[in-house]
């Protein structure tokens, strides 16, 4: 069994810290070496710092302009992924702008009672193996106002955490990226949430789920296609290549975004098994294919035949 190996590096955190926010969400991945974390203000942000990015933190913004709107929409479009924490004063209708481009329900105002943590889907992907048992008594500080996301049980979310008044107030919605969405301030004027041990939790199991990797493997006659971050400078086509063959499947560029098709009739009767280099200006990636085991007659050794048949 061949499997890819793509090139290491850090998962790259961006946080956009509101003007009035608490800056702990940076505090939390710096205490973590394997992630690489950049952190702006709201009016210093640029957008080619997504470029590279596992994950995006929106911290505490009281304001979301529509161009930044639309950058994120794309970002994740691509398979970036985005971890929303609203300020304590916010803009609903920029909110809301952002929420529908990202195929979730608006705001449709805060909620000042019955605010407290009541149930975490404990079985939830999310949070799988974070807690050694499941408690019903959840000691976690009271948040005062939370935002109302409407329609919440319509959406394609998981709701991850519940208030008493059976308001949302943690939903994880997949799409190409992710889209995390914590519907209350942290700052600590809203309660002090950000001091109980989920909140630190909480994003670095986001970050964790958003690492984007190549699948370990792909098998022939039934890969379909590889994205990979590029941005070309020249016209020279990437190639799939080994110690014998080099292949140039077809390709579609779309921002920094390139697709490598890899079931074309031309490419699957000419492609062997093995490890191959995927090339273009640079050494981009290492990806493996293997060949489809179901028309495979597979045979099984016990211990004592496998010795046996390194003793010959």
């Amino acid at each position: 069994l061949f499997r890819s190996v793509s090139q290491s590096r850090y998962g790259e955190i961006v946080i956009i810290n509101g003007n009035n926010s608490e800056k702990s969400a940076e505090k939390v991945f710096e205490t973590e070496p394997y992630y690489k974390v950049t952190a702006w203000n709201e009016a210093s942000f640029n957008a080619r710092e997504l470029k590279n990015a596992d994950l995006l933190v929106l911290n505490g913004l009281s304001s979301i302009a529509s161009g930044l709107s639309e950058k994120i929409k794309r970002y994740v479009e691509n398979g970036g992924s985005v971890f929303i924490m609203p300020g304590l004063d916010i803009n609903l209708g920029e909110y809301n702008t952002l929420l529908k481009q990202l195929n979730l329900n608006g705001y449709s105002g805060a909620i000042n009672q019955g605010n407290a943590v009541s149930e975490i889907a404990y079985k939830s992907m999310f949070f799988k193996g974070m807690f050694e048992k499941e408690k019903k008594d959840l000691n976690i500080p009271l948040i005062k106002s939370a935002y109302f996301l409407k329609n919440a049980a319509q959406s394609n979310a998981q709701v991850l955490i519940k208030l008493r008044n059976n308001l949302p107030l943690f939903v994880h919605q997949k799409s190409n990226g992710n889209i995390f969405l914590f519907n209350a301030s942290t700052e600590e004027s809203n309660g002090g949430f950000l001091r109980h041990a989920l909140y630190p939790s909480m994003l670095l199991r986001a970050a964790e789920l958003s690492l984007r990797a190549l699948p370990l493997y792909y098998n022939l006659g039934q890969a379909t296609t590889l994205s990979l971050e590029y941005e070309a400078n020249t016209d020279v086509p990437v190639k799939l290549t080994s110690a014998q063959e080099t292949h140039i499947p077809r390709q579609i560029q779309n921002g920094d975004i390139l697709t490598l098709q890899l079931n074309s009739p031309e490419l699957v009767e000419r492609i062997k098994g093995g490890i191959y280099n995927v090339v273009g200006n640079t050494m981009l990636a290492k990806i493996a294919m293997n060949l489809n085991r179901e028309e495979s007659k597979l045979s099984y050794l016990d211990k004592e035949e496998i010795m046996a048949r390194f003793n010959t």
